[in-house]
């Protein structure tokens, strides 16, 4: 048994005033022996025996009443099968399902994915586990609530089905949160099907707390039943798509496919692998030389596919079906135009050097007016250096942002100037004070992410030169509290560990920003090692949007796309894919659309128990990870509430004071009447 309110065990003290009463009363009478009442005592000491034994339960019973009341208001919990019973039936059981891409995954023994493996488990829970309560599932796809009338029916059921999607379980309880509160449950349970993959629960995630806290005001002590499927995958080889782009030529078009090859071995192997080019299917073989190889592939393609078209490579499936193809699609590269509003002049044209260095290599730049903010509807990014735009054209930004732009945003000069935006902007972003540390201690760069994004490796596997990027100057980032400020996440960190570049994911686009400037005074950003590749990136990621084929990363089509009109797989498969949850090359809007799984999915670590227990222990909810949620060997371990039973000891003991006091009131004789001025012959006895 537990007290998550210690403090309350104050309480306890009170049982101590039966006591005290009784002490204090026995002060007030003194013993006088009397030789008549001597004779008096020895006939009715059988009387006073039975007395004072009533006269110690009644005592007893009313000390362990208020014992019972100060347990009661502490709120006690308890596991094993005494918590079980005494907590009763649920009102409902909230089942959320991880569908993400690492749950395909086959399971070790049952050689079935890992998913299918743990509806099987769910649909075989006894109906003595559910005890009548309303099953109400939400999956990782979708976040929707749906009602089931047992759980027999999970495994067939589409909304339990697989996708190639990734999974974020903060966003699952804030789902699960807002289902309860609209329902008013408040004695509901909550199950988890999950494989405790990282990516998918980020336990330092700024969400969490806030998410759970208000689980917590809605079904305080909410049990939380985490089955856990796994462990990953031996044995695996992942096949990742880096880029595909077009290469004209003179003669044939080229193809040039980098992919990347993760196994489990250092080792270095030939696979087998299947390639196919609008529908045609060739035998292709692929090489490693370890544990994760870098491969580009030159594939000359025919005449009818030279300027635009659409392949899957795959790999022979294995302990992980799901990470063995990738798809891309090509098209002539679309012309990038780079929007630029600066307030330093220095600054400015070393932006726009490296972000448009010769119109000729398809990239042109097009100086912004420090006034109002024109359309940006035909340019691919925004770059915009000093104090962040007003809440209105905040706004703008991000809903161009959302359809695929991408902006960067870098600080303003002045160190007297903070951009200041409201806490519920868009942006999510407040520039702080300045950061000077001169040029004889000047800051580098401690870590940045080179596996994906402005600043990953190159195509031939070198990394950037920010080992050599010197900060004398450079900004705070403050993110404002709660849903404004999430999402965003730093790419790389200074060596006094604040971000040096950060990174928003809005809709179908990005937001970045830099904490320095690429001027003398700040850093040495301007050289152009970094600065020129980076900035280019960036404009590839928003120039997608113009391509005719775009290659994606979400594990689904975007959901604007769906809503626009018809999205046609054109793989030509007997089962096709689910544009809306799986990856595949779909036809829409006359676009030619290649969808892979998320990258952060190829990731097999996995949070530990204990890592994930001490979320929900932080917000006050009982929680146990398992293997089944059957009920069998550790089906007590989360912790109940008992007050209910504390309540009914107190009541209980009141009631037996009660008959004792009844039972001494009706064996004691009934005084007898007198004349008028004499005493009653008990008193006077």
């Amino acid at each position: 048994m537990m007290f998550p309110q210690t403090f309350l065990l104050a309480w306890l003290g009170i049982a101590a005033i039966p006591i005290v009463i009784h002490l204090l009363n026995r002060l007030r009478h003194r013993t006088v022996r009397w030789g008549a009442m001597m004779f008096l005592l020895k006939a009715s000491r059988a009387s006073v025996r039975s007395a004072r034994l009533r006269h110690w339960l009644v005592l007893a019973c009313r000390t362990a009443a208020f014992l019972a009341f100060a347990l009661m208001l502490a709120r006690p919990l308890a596991g094993g099968l005494v918590g079980r019973w005494l907590r009763g039936a649920p009102e409902e059981i909230v089942i959320l399902l991880d569908r993400s891409a690492s749950m395909n995954a086959l399971d070790l023994s049952t050689r079935v994915p890992l998913r299918e493996e743990a509806l099987r488990r769910l649909a075989e829970v006894p109906a003595s586990v559910l005890r009548g309560a309303r099953i109400t599932l939400i999956d990782s796809a979708t976040l929707d609530p749906l009602p089931l009338a047992d759980l027999e029916a999970l495994p067939e059921l589409a909304a339990a089905g697989p996708t190639d999607t990734s999974a974020d379980l903060s966003a699952l309880f804030a789902a699960a949160s807002r289902h309860l509160e609209a329902t008013g449950t408040g004695d509901a349970e909550v199950w988890v099907i999950s494989d405790l993959q990282t990516s998918s629960w980020q336990p330092a995630q700024r969400a969490w707390p806030e998410t759970l806290a208000r689980l917590s005001a809605l079904a305080p002590n909410l049990p939380v039943r985490i089955l856990r499927v796994g462990p990953s995958p031996r044995g695996n080889v992942t096949l990742q798509l880096d880029q595909a782009r077009l290469r004209p030529g003179p003669g044939e078009a080229v193809l040039e496919l980098d992919v990347i090859i993760v196994q489990d071995i250092d080792e270095q192997t030939a696979l087998p692998a299947s390639l196919t080019l609008n529908g045609v299917r060739s035998p292709i073989e692929l090489r490693t030389s370890g544990y994760e190889t870098r491969q580009s592939l030159s594939l000359p393609l025919p005449p009818d596919a030279s300027e635009r078209g659409w392949g899957r490579l795959e790999l022979p499936p294995d302990a992980h079906p799901g990470d063995n193809a990738v798809n891309f699609a090509w098209s002539p590269p679309p012309r990038i135009e780079v929007a630029l509003r600066s307030e330093e002049p220095e600054a400015a044209r070393l932006l726009g050097l490296a972000a448009a260095p010769d119109p000729r290599l398809g990239r042109t730049l097009a100086p912004l007016p420090s006034a109002a903010l024109p359309p940006l509807d035909d340019k691919a990014l925004l770059v915009w250096q000093g104090r962040l735009p007003p809440p209105e054209t905040a706004r703008d930004l991000t809903t161009w942002v959302e359809d695929g732009g991408v902006a960067v945003f870098l600080p303003p000069v002045d160190a007297g100037e903070t951009a200041e935006v409201a806490p519920d902007s868009p942006l999510g972003l407040t520039w702080g004070g300045l950061v000077s540390r001169g040029d004889d201690d000047p800051l580098r760069i401690a870590f940045w992410e080179e596996g994906d994004g402005p600043l990953a490796r190159t195509r031939d596997g070198r990394s950037l030169d920010l080992d050599g990027l010197l900060l004398a100057r450079r900004r705070d980032v403050v993110l404002p509290p709660g849903e404004a400020g999430e999402g965003w996440a730093a790419l790389a960190t200074a060596s006094d560990g604040q971000p040096a570049v950060l990174r928003r994911i809005l809709g179908r686009g990005r937001m970045y920003a830099v904490t320095t400037l690429p001027v003398p005074e700040w850093s040495n950003l301007g050289r152009g090692p970094v600065l020129v590749p980076m900035l280019h990136r960036m404009a590839d990621e928003g120039g997608a949007r113009f391509a005719e084929a775009v290659v994606t990363f979400d594990g689904r089509m975007p959901a604007s796309v769906l809503a626009e009109g018809p999205v046609v797989p054109v793989s030509g498969e007997d089962d096709p894919p689910d544009p809306a949850v799986q990856a595949g090359v779909y036809r829409a809007g006359g676009r030619m659309w290649a969808v892979n799984r998320p990258p952060a999915e190829d990731d097999r670590t996995q949070i530990e128990d204990a890592e994930a227990l001490a979320l929900f222990a932080a917000a006050g909810l009982p929680a146990s990870v398992r293997r089944d949620l059957s009920g069998g060997r550790d089906a007590g371990s989360v912790q109940r509430e008992i007050w209910r039973l504390f309540l009914i000891l107190a009541v209980l003991f009141l009631v037996g004071e009660s008959v004792l006091l009844l039972f001494d009131r009706a064996r004691r004789p009934a005084p007898v009447a007198t004349a008028q001025g004499e005493e009653p012959a008990e008193a006077a006895a």
